[in-house]
């Protein structure tokens, strides 16, 4: 069980625990780079690759690294640490011949690298590709006495053309070769340098054997994430950032166990397939465009004989969901389409065609589904299909979109139903299609939407599961389940969003979903909560129709049904609050997880309990379940289902929300965290059309941003690149920025402005217009966050600029009318460069509006523990919180974070008098845990007991809490509330192993308490003289009588020593509930110095924090 409190580090096996017969080689962690990327195994500048380096040693040198096959005399090659931001590279010197270069020895005819290199020395380093010892195909050089990239391809006579490109530092190369063609293509930095030209010199070759890193004198240079097309577990543009691993997206058939070029048969999926010779093929492709291993169906003009696949289903299915994705791509002759059949044995009940080609469609033998006025050309598109034999119907979803219900091409036959599905394609020109991801209703853990997520995807407040409904409609009852009135998706509760909602109102709300298997043993996870924990709610367990285990929150404790009784587990439970269950369960002798037949456990919030006995004895179980049937008016709801049968299920994953984890990724409906860095074009998800002579790419930082959208205008205006989203009203909101005057941003409906804003970074002004005229403000700074709400059936529209409101319900621009704003378009002045991030829209079912004001910004269980923390003792900062922390930093009124470490006696802001003899009191930078805690020395003389107070507005009442502890408990330590003149009011001690009270009359034992731990302590007085006491959360002293009575009430706070020795007393995260001010007017309230982490997100964001 990976624990998540070191997630953001390098595995590091003292932090890692073996539970419940759940076992792990952590030896085979350290060692083969591909287990990390399940448990965010990264740190700054480890750039992922075929070779990587990073689990090689420091120091190790010549073949005892993994990519060096060989390497000759008077050259070297070593493992160095670090070089100039990114860890463990591989240098490279030469003192001795050319050619006994260290290399990599491959054979490939044709094939995709890329790489990272760099160069310490004023002398020409390169990466060559050859065939034997001295055929040199490609040869990159890094010629760092000039900063260029020099890069050199046959000029057709035998000689060569040199292309430079200007660098400093790291340079990103990719080279494409093909032997069959002799021919090449390279990119510098994203950038196309070089497209299909001759071999270096115009050599030719039968393939490429030997990768290797030379250099033309006495010279190092550095080399870093190699990485190969052919390589099973990379994808070409993984190593262009730090640490990527996405592009897997989780289906039934992902073809990530796939080996790459595999064809045919031999191919999961594939049960049947037909290839016409020479013009046709179907194989394992590497990646395309941000997906890796689809399945690729390739068709070279003058073919004869239609080239299909066809998979048999399992059984016969009926009323089926399938989803996957395709992308397309070839030549623009009419004709070129795939069709996509389903099956009743040999007949077609339904066909759909997939045309790229203009004006690119999808349609049925007698309907039109989609069209688009753009070409469907080299685009993902994400199709659903929910087919009806009942009413021989089928709804069909592009991207997430309904296109409406269309007819089946013959009527289903009762009794037979779907059995397979026939992919065929036959076309006229050159064409490519690739699919991926596809995904069946009956495969076990899916999911409505389960293929849309790749492992990169951030959505925030969402879990992790086999079930946790990111692309369920709210309002309405999650795709796939049975259920009855009053079950929807409610928006979010307690932090997670898109949840299952049971409304108990007048009648009972069932919800229930079939396994499509029988399942004899395994684990079930997931949240459950109500906001009544005193009525009846709870989770079944069946087959067919006995209830196997019932699991209630009822009666105040969560409880499990057996032999017709409740039996309490946990008690109390509370409120308003999500409970984290796990099911451990055995139907049968097969002892899972060491249970014995008919039992199981059940573990909440990480504490076992059992085992139990089931409330049926079964031989399997097959549908889960969810009710609840008390009389009164509450809900029960539920999030993050996931089952162990689902092949994406481990242990835990659905505790914590997915997070993108880096700083300056900004959450929105497009925030590019799945982009490839250098993506260009429609490759990326948000751009449906890029005009002439603009680009678009994804780059990795801007203005503290990471990953950024990029466009470059290098042409006529008109033909900007644009998204589609056809909305009568609605709000966006994004960030943009630009090299130079000017950037705008704009809503249109065809050709016509309805909203226009422009930013001039160098005048230092924004342009909101409406009507004839503008609004303009000065702004300073980079990367403006601008809201644009819009309504087309008024005609107006207003605009926030970092949230503050300038264009108030105004016309739109020229006073124009529209029916609805079609695009946003990205455009400006002419050869700058505009930089955009965080576009969101209101209508995206997972974003509410206000989401990209911060990155990682909704809060979660687990979500800011050590976020920003890349690996021990390394921190960035955290820019774009005007509030900072640090993990172990607990927030209150006073928290010492902007204390410097040693600061003494009053010069600390929490302390106003001081009276110390031989003792002291100070900040010190950290003690159990806590960082930055005032801690109070005693003085060993007997009768000099040292104290400090700390003044606040006199009031009768009030709520402070802190965290205290000490070194020796067995010394005597007091805390105390006082009103001068009078004396003390609530009073606390630490003596004799315990923590006590005074009542006026005598010492109260609250409770037990030993060395060396920080206790939680909420003192709660009112105006009757009487108080309240809670340790570590608990009330262990109810409406007591404090010491005296007060008259004006408490006006100081005092911290006092006793014990007559040179212990210590420790103090911190003091909150004091009337203050409104501190923390940049954020405050205090009851709970805040429970938590480690910012605050201020949780406040801007309008979110309760959990009583924990």
């Amino acid at each position: 069980d990976f624990t998540n409190n070191e997630s953001r580090q390098p595995l590091n096996e003292s932090f890692v625990s073996m539970t419940n017969g759940e076992y792990f080689n952590t030896t085979e962690m350290q060692v083969d780079d591909d287990i990390y990327t399940g448990y965010n195994y990264t740190g700054v500048g480890e750039y992922r690759a075929t070779y990587s380096f990073t689990d090689e040693y420091d120091g190790i040198s010549g073949t005892d690294i993994g990519f060096v096959d060989a390497i000759g005399v008077g050259y070297s090659a070593l493992i160095v640490s670090d070089y100039d931001g990114h860890r463990k590279v591989i240098s490279n010197s030469r003192t001795g011949s050319f050619t006994h270069y260290p290399y990599n020895a491959i054979s490939q005819v044709s094939g995709t690298i890329e790489f990272w290199m760099n160069e310490a020395s004023l002398v020409v380093n390169e990466f060559i590709l050859v065939e034997g010892v001295s055929n040199y195909l490609v040869i990159v050089d890094y010629d760092l006495d000039n900063t260029k990239i020099v890069l050199y391809h046959g000029n057709g006579v035998g000689g060569n053309t040199v292309v430079d490109t200007t660098v400093t530092g790291w340079a990103h190369i990719r080279i494409t070769f093909d032997c069959a063609t002799d021919t090449f293509s390279a990119w510098v930095n994203g950038v196309s340098k070089i497209t299909d030209e001759n071999f270096y010199s115009d050599n030719t070759a039968t393939s490429v054997t030997r990768v290797g890193l030379a250099s033309a004198g006495v010279n190092t240079g550095y080399y870093d994430a190699i990485g190969y097309s052919w390589d099973n577990d990379y994808m070409i543009g993984w190593n262009r950032e730090e640490y990527v691993f996405f592009g897997d997206y989780n289906a039934t058939y992902s073809f990530e166990d796939e080996l790459i070029g595999e064809e045919g048969t031999t191919i999961d999926l594939i049960d049947t397939y037909v290839e016409d010779v020479g013009y046709s093929n179907i194989t394992i492709d590497g990646g395309i465009a941000g997906h890796k291993k689809v399945l690729q169906l390739h068709q070279t003009a003058g073919g004869s004989i239609t080239s299909y696949l066809s998979y048999d289903f399992p059984q016969l299915e009926i009323d089926m969901t399938i989803e996957f994705w395709i992308w397309m791509s070839g030549t623009s002759d009419w004709g070129n389409n795939l069709m996509f059949y389903f099956n009743e044995d040999s007949t077609n009940i339904v066909r759909i065609y997939f045309d790229y080609t203009l004006p690119g469609y999808i349609k049925t033998d007698t309907q039109e589904i989609a069209s688009s006025a753009e070409s469907f050309q080299e685009v993902w598109q994400h199709v659903k299909i929910i087919l009806d034999d009942t009413a021989n119907t089928f709804d069909f979803y592009l991207n997430g979109i309904n296109m409406g219900t269309f007819n089946y091409r013959v009527p289903s036959t009762v009794g037979i139903d779907q059995n397979s599905i026939y992919i065929d394609f036959h076309v006229i020109g050159s064409s490519d299609y690739y699919i991926d991801a596809i995904d069946y209703s009956w495969s076990p853990g899916y999911s409505n939407g389960r293929n849309r997520l790749t492992e990169n995807d951030d959505i925030l407040g969402h879990y992790p599961a086999s079930h946790s409904f990111p692309f369920d409609d709210v309002g309405s009852a999650p795709e796939g389940w049975d259920s009855a009135a009053y079950t929807v998706i409610g928006s979010a509760w307690q932090e997670h969003r898109k949840v299952l909602k049971l409304t108990r109102d007048g009648s009972n709300p069932i919800i229930e979903r079939d396994f499509y298997t029988d399942i004899t043993s395994g684990t079930i996870e997931l949240y459950m909560g109500s906001d009544d924990v005193t009525q009846l709610s709870h989770l079944r367990l069946y087959d067919g129709a006995s209830s196997v285990i019932q699991i209630n929150l009822y009666d105040d404790k969560l409880q499990y049904r057996y032999d017709g009784a409740y039996n309490p587990i946990l008690d109390p439970i509370l409120d308003n609050k999500w409970y984290h269950i796990k099911l451990d369960f055995e139907t049968s002798a097969g002892l899972y997880k060491g249970l014995a037949a008919d039992t199981f456990y059940i573990t909440i919030d990480g504490t076992q309990y059992g085992p139990y006995p089931f409330n049926n004895v079964a031989p399997h179980v097959d549908k889960i379940y969810f009710t609840c049937n008390s009389a009164a008016v509450y809900n029960y709801y539920v999030d993050a289902i996931d089952y162990s049968w689902d092949p994406y299920y481990s242990v835990g994953r659905n505790l914590n929300p997915t997070v993108a984890n880096m700083l300056g990724q900004y959450p929105g409906t497009y925030s590019f965290e799945s982009e490839l860095v250098y993506a260009s074009g429609t490759e990326i998800d948000g751009i449906d059309v890029m005009g002439v002579a603009y680009t678009a790419e994804i780059i990795e930082s801007y203005a503290g941003h990471r990953k950024v959208l990029k466009v470059h205008r290098g042409g006529t205006y008109s033909h900007y690149p644009y998204h589609i989203i056809d909305q009568t009203s609605g709000i966006v909101e994004l960030y943009i920025g630009a090299s130079a005057y000017l950037v705008n941003i704009i809503i249109v409906e065809g050709a016509t402005n309805l909203v226009l804003i422009s930013f001039d970074p160098v005048a230092n002004w924004i342009r909101m217009y409406y009507s004839a005229t503008y609004v303009q403000i000065t702004y300073t700074g980079d990367f403006p966050h601008i809201k644009m709400e819009f309504d087309t059936i008024t005609d107006t529209h207003s605009i926030w600029v970092d949230g503050i409101k300038y264009i108030d319900n105004k016309p739109f621009y020229l006073d124009v009318f529209a029916d609805s704003a079609t695009r946003i378009i990205y455009t400006g002045a002419n050869g700058v460069d505009f930089y955009f991030d965080a576009i969101s829209y209101s209508w995206d079912d997972n974003y509410l509006i206000g989401d990209n004001l911060h990155y990682n910004n909704f809060l979660g269980s687990e979500t800011f523990e050590g976020y920003n923390e890349t690996e021990s003792g390394f921190y960035y900062g955290t820019e774009s919180f005007d509030y900072k922390t640090e993990e172990g930093v607990y927030y209150g009124t006073y928290d010492f974070r902007d204390e410097a470490d040693g600061m003494s006696g009053t010069s600390i802001d929490f302390v106003d008098f001081v009276n110390l003899y031989d003792g002291g009191v100070e900040i010190v930078s950290s003690w159990q845990s806590h960082n930055k805690v005032l801690r109070l020395q005693d003085d060993a003389t007997a009768g000099e007991d040292p104290h400090f107070h700390h003044n606040i507005v006199q009031t009768t009442s009030g709520t402070h809490e802190f965290w205290i502890g000490t070194n020796d408990v067995t010394k005597y330590w007091e805390f105390y509330t006082f009103e001068g003149g009078i004396g003390y009011i609530n009073r606390l001690r630490i003596s004799a192993s315990s923590i006590s009270y005074f009542d006026g009359g005598a010492w109260n034992v609250l409770i037990a308490v030993s060395n060396n731990i920080l206790y939680h302590v909420q003192l709660v007085w009112r105006a009757d003289n009487t108080q309240d006491i809670y340790i570590n959360g608990v009330l262990e002293a109810d409406n007591v009588s404090t010491d005296d009575n007060m008259v004006s009430g408490v006006n100081r706070i005092f911290f006092k020593c006793f014990g007559d020795s040179t212990d210590y007393l420790y103090l911190d995260a003091y909150g004091e509930t009337e203050d409104t001010t501190s923390h940049g007017g954020l405050g205090y309230t009851v709970d805040y110095n429970i938590l480690s982490q910012d605050i201020e997100p949780i406040l801007e964001g309008g979110y309760e924090i959990d009583n924990i």
